[in-house]
């Protein structure tokens, strides 16, 4: 039965609801700067290579780490099985495992936990709501923007993508991958009229990942 829930008892429930995750974890929510306290859930699940978690997070198109941090992508992206995805028109924030799924105005975000009023509503297995708003957000991450990838026994999936999609390093939109032009067509026309190869640019080339000033024109990549 769907149940209501608010404040401290909804960032409970959240935290609940990693804590019993064992077959799989979404964590559906624009902006991304994780608690302590979410941290330590998910560490808990490290040692479970059979866990896999996707994360979509969404907004800020030309500038992704406003939405989801460098030091909280890369701590993600350590994890053994992972899917990180981007939609810049994401504005829903849903969270769910095989145990339960979470409806809420509560961004996975420190602030939002610690001083917003946020309300929920969790939804179990056995409600047809549950299997709804599941497969409505499976559908939604199928076609969002993959940035990172990693599964069980095999490398990194950013390394081994269809080449033929990269990202401009100035705006991070897609565009095809090609280091010898790495930008799109009106972010080359600004960039052309001063010409600076090392200027600091803002996403990788290759993965789309913020770069926080590591990529330019003579170094796309990070």
């Amino acid at each position: 039965m769907a149940k209501f829930y608010q404040g401290t008892h909804l960032s409970a429930k959240l935290e609940r609801l990693v804590e019993r995750a064992d077959d799989f974890l979404y964590i559906v929510s624009p902006f991304i700067k994780l608690h302590r306290r979410f941290r330590d859930e998910l560490d808990k699940k490290r040692n479970n290579p059979k866990l896999e978690i996707t994360v979509l997070f969404g907004k800020n198109e030309h500038d992704l780490s406003r939405s989801l941090q460098e030091d909280d992508f890369d701590y993600l992206a350590s994890f053994p099985n992972i899917k990180i995805v981007y939609d810049k028109d994401l504005h829903a924030k849903y969270y769910a495992s095989e145990d339960s799924a979470l409806i809420t105005s509560l961004n996975l975000h420190e602030f939002s936990q610690n001083n917003n009023i946020e309300a929920g509503v969790m939804l179990m297995p056995d409600e047809e709501a549950y299997k709804e708003s599941l497969d409505y957000f499976k559908n939604i991450i199928s076609k969002g923007d993959v940035l990172f990838e990693n599964k069980p026994g095999l490398k990194n999936t950013a390394s081994n993508q269809n080449r033929q999609t990269g990202y401009c390093i100035r705006t991070g939109e897609p565009i095809p991958f090609n280091p010898e032009r790495p930008m799109s067509y009106n972010a080359y026309q600004v960039w052309a009229q001063f010409g600076d190869w090392d200027y600091p640019e803002k996403f990788c080339h290759k993965t789309g990942r913020p770069s926080n000033g590591r990529t330019s024109m003579r170094k796309p990549v990070l």
